[in-house]
């Protein structure tokens, strides 16, 4: 099957969960003996991102763009050099992807969308005299045009339909593939390791860096590292002077720096108020660490809650850093949760098989 992936950053390692979503994806399904290829907006090409594709047998094609859209006659010319099975589109409210659909549909080459938790109500919700007439006008069309639209999880499928209506077509859910290198794993700490960290970006209301910082005021006994991008913003220049000495904001993290990172910890800790699916979160519990979250970061707290494979933890952050105190204080139940989690990633998450279920919804979907 050929593939077109449209929403790459160019690089695998830049702090976004789509954008690993979807190297991950185009990477597994060109092991699986397809032909993946993406969709970049530039002039010309980034040898870098080259380098890396070739090394991982994705196929490459730059168009020039704006944000509006994608260059009429190039983006023409690359459907009819590479011919489609099916074009596969990242995220939502992207102009540039709405008018490409338009074309699509008008050559009748079917797309399919997936939101990465873009229909969440908290995110329509924001900003409605704008989100509003764009949705629609442009964005429930394009849902509507579409050969499938595929969600994370059953509370997405069930955002999604209430987005874009009954004429839209919905496939059953598709987990994000998670990826660690092999021998990778979290050994446990040897009873005296007090280090609770959390990776993203530093985003204060939706990745709740405010409810991280209250959390370690209240558990002044433990270290707690942040790592991620600091953005300009006054708000959060503002909330970093003001965190406790236990709180350290520290640089992104990539590669087997992140690995050690996560290997190294107690504890991973998910604060966010919203999410469709945390990579960084999956990530930690691949590898077998410990995680607790707190309520809004679904689907992971709900996750938690049924299978076993991490800490849900109370709304009140008082109580959680009480909460949290004990799960540190706990060294085999947070080796048997990482036990579980590590196993549940292998079992629903694993790279290989979202990747197959994936082009089993584009075939379904064709």
């Amino acid at each position: 099957m050929r593939i077109l992936h449209l929403g790459a950053g160019l690089s695998p390692e830049e702090v976004n969960g789509v954008n690993s979503v979807v190297w991950i994806l185009a990477e597994e399904q060109s092991r699986l003996g397809h032909l993946a290829a993406f969709l970049l907006g530039g002039d010309t090409p980034v040898p870098e991102t080259e380098a890396i594709c070739e090394a991982r047998s994705i196929k490459t094609f730059w168009v020039p763009a704006s944000r509006l859209g994608y260059h009429s006659e190039s983006v023409q010319r690359v459907l009819e050099s590479f011919s489609p099975d099916v074009v596969h589109m990242h995220s939502v409210f992207i102009p540039a992807q709405a008018t490409l659909s338009r074309l699509l549909h008008r050559k009748r080459i079917p797309y399919v969308i997936s939101p990465h938790g873009g229909c969440s109500p908290r995110i329509i919700e924001r900003q409605p005299w704008k989100k509003w007439p764009y949705s629609f006008f442009i964005e429930k069309p394009r849902f509507r045009r579409a050969a499938a639209i595929i969600p994370i999880t059953q509370q997405e499928r069930n955002h999604i339909r209430a987005y874009a209506g009954e004429r839209a077509r919905i496939s059953a859910p598709v987990g994000n593939p998670i990826r660690i290198p092999e021998g990778v794993s979290w050994n446990g700490d040897p009873g005296n390791c007090r280090k609770v960290v959390a990776l993203g970006r530093y985003a204060i209301s939706q990745k709740g860096v405010d409810r991280f910082v209250e959390i370690a005021k209240r558990l002044p006994t433990a270290q707690f590292c942040m790592y991620g991008q600091r953005g300009p913003a006054k708000e959060l220049r503002e909330l970093i002077a003001g965190a406790p000495p236990n709180v350290s904001f520290l640089a992104p993290v990539y590669g087997a720096e992140k690995w050690a990172v996560l290997q190294s910890a107690a504890l991973y800790l998910q604060t966010s108020r919203w999410e469709a699916f945390s990579i960084s979160t999956a990530e930690a519990v691949a590898v077998g660490l410990p995680c607790a979250t707190l309520p809004g970061t679904e689907p992971m707290w709900e996750i938690f809650q049924q299978t076993g494979t991490g800490f849900s933890l109370s709304c009140d952050l008082k109580q959680a850093a009480a909460e949290i105190g004990e799960i540190l204080a706990d060294r085999d139940s947070r080796q048997r949760r990482g036990a579980i989690g590590a196993r549940y990633t292998r079992e629903n998450w694993s790279a290989a098989g979202v990747a197959e279920a994936m082009v089993q919804r584009y075939e379904e979907a064709i």
